[in-house]
Protein backbone atom coordinates (compact mmCIF):
# COMPACT_ATOMS: atom_id res chain seq x y z
CA UNK A 1 0.00 0.00 0.00
CA UNK A 2 2.97 2.44 0.58
CA UNK A 3 3.76 1.98 -3.14
CA UNK A 4 0.23 3.35 -4.14
CA UNK A 5 0.77 6.07 -1.50
CA UNK A 6 4.35 7.09 -2.53
CA UNK A 7 3.03 6.16 -6.79
CA UNK A 8 0.19 9.05 -5.96
CA UNK A 9 1.69 11.89 -4.07
CA UNK A 10 5.25 11.50 -6.23
CA UNK A 11 3.47 11.14 -9.11
CA UNK A 12 0.06 13.14 -9.28
CA UNK A 13 1.09 16.13 -6.58
CA UNK A 14 4.77 16.40 -7.13
CA UNK A 15 5.26 16.55 -10.34
CA UNK A 16 2.21 17.70 -11.90
CA UNK A 17 2.40 20.87 -9.30
CA UNK A 18 5.90 21.09 -9.41
CA UNK A 19 6.29 20.70 -5.38
CA UNK A 20 10.05 21.65 -4.67
CA UNK A 21 9.37 20.64 -0.77
CA UNK A 22 8.33 17.13 -0.58
CA UNK A 23 9.04 16.53 3.20
CA UNK A 24 6.73 19.99 3.84
CA UNK A 25 4.49 18.54 1.99
CA UNK A 26 4.42 14.92 3.61
CA UNK A 27 4.26 16.69 7.07
CA UNK A 28 1.33 18.82 5.36
CA UNK A 29 -0.47 15.41 4.88
CA UNK A 30 0.40 13.73 8.22
CA UNK A 31 -1.43 16.92 10.00
CA UNK A 32 -4.40 16.66 7.64
CA UNK A 33 -4.77 12.86 8.38
CA UNK A 34 -4.71 13.51 11.68
CA UNK A 35 -7.15 16.33 11.54
CA UNK A 36 -9.35 14.48 8.91
CA UNK A 37 -13.03 15.55 9.77
CA UNK A 38 -12.05 18.25 11.85
CA UNK A 39 -12.72 21.95 11.88
CA UNK A 40 -8.78 23.11 10.51
CA UNK A 41 -7.56 25.85 8.30
CA UNK A 42 -4.29 26.08 6.34
CA UNK A 43 -3.46 28.89 8.85
CA UNK A 44 -3.62 26.25 11.78
CA UNK A 45 -1.40 24.62 9.98
CA UNK A 46 1.45 27.13 9.39
CA UNK A 47 0.64 28.22 13.09
CA UNK A 48 1.44 24.15 13.71
CA UNK A 49 4.56 24.66 11.97
CA UNK A 50 5.67 27.88 13.56
CA UNK A 51 5.39 26.41 16.80
CA UNK A 52 8.01 23.67 15.95
CA UNK A 53 10.25 26.30 14.88
CA UNK A 54 9.51 25.87 11.20
CA UNK A 55 8.68 28.98 8.87
CA UNK A 56 6.07 28.42 6.50
CA UNK A 57 4.49 30.72 4.18
CA UNK A 58 0.54 30.69 4.48
CA UNK A 59 0.18 30.53 1.13
CA UNK A 60 2.50 27.16 0.61
CA UNK A 61 0.51 25.46 2.86
CA UNK A 62 -3.02 26.49 0.94
CA UNK A 63 -1.36 25.24 -2.65
CA UNK A 64 -0.29 21.93 -0.67
CA UNK A 65 -3.89 21.53 0.37
CA UNK A 66 -5.10 22.70 -3.16
CA UNK A 67 -2.69 19.99 -4.99
CA UNK A 68 -3.89 17.05 -2.87
CA UNK A 69 -7.74 18.42 -3.85
CA UNK A 70 -6.14 17.90 -7.09
CA UNK A 71 -4.79 14.62 -6.90
CA UNK A 72 -8.42 13.68 -5.18
CA UNK A 73 -6.38 12.25 -2.16
CA UNK A 74 -8.36 15.13 0.27
CA UNK A 75 -11.87 16.79 0.09
CA UNK A 76 -12.74 19.94 0.89
CA UNK A 77 -16.08 20.49 2.70
CA UNK A 78 -16.74 24.13 3.18
CA UNK A 79 -18.32 25.71 6.65
CA UNK A 80 -22.31 25.81 6.32
CA UNK A 81 -23.56 28.38 8.39
CA UNK A 82 -26.80 30.31 8.50
CA UNK A 83 -24.95 33.34 10.46
CA UNK A 84 -23.86 36.56 8.80
CA UNK A 85 -20.46 36.45 9.33
CA UNK A 86 -19.73 33.36 10.21
CA UNK A 87 -19.89 31.94 6.64
CA UNK A 88 -16.56 33.69 6.10
CA UNK A 89 -14.38 31.92 8.15
CA UNK A 90 -12.06 29.67 6.60
CA UNK A 91 -12.73 26.62 8.99
CA UNK A 92 -13.60 23.86 6.78
CA UNK A 93 -13.40 20.27 6.99
CA UNK A 94 -10.88 17.78 4.89
CA UNK A 95 -12.19 14.02 4.32
CA UNK A 96 -9.76 11.95 2.54
CA UNK A 97 -10.63 10.00 -0.79
CA UNK A 98 -9.46 6.57 0.43
CA UNK A 99 -9.22 5.69 4.25
CA UNK A 100 -7.02 2.89 3.69
CA UNK A 101 -3.87 5.89 2.70
CA UNK A 102 -4.02 6.72 6.36
CA UNK A 103 -4.20 3.23 7.53
CA UNK A 104 -1.18 2.68 5.51
CA UNK A 105 0.51 5.89 6.66
CA UNK A 106 -0.01 6.09 9.92
CA UNK A 107 -1.43 2.55 11.57
CA UNK A 108 -3.99 2.55 13.57
CA UNK A 109 -3.36 5.37 15.51
CA UNK A 110 -6.41 7.29 13.75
Amino acid sequence: MLCVYSSVILRDTVQRYKIRDVELLERVIMYAFDHIGKPFSGKNVADYFKSQQRKVDLNTVYNYLNALEGAFILYRVPRYDIKGKEILKTQEKFYVSDISIIYATMGNRI
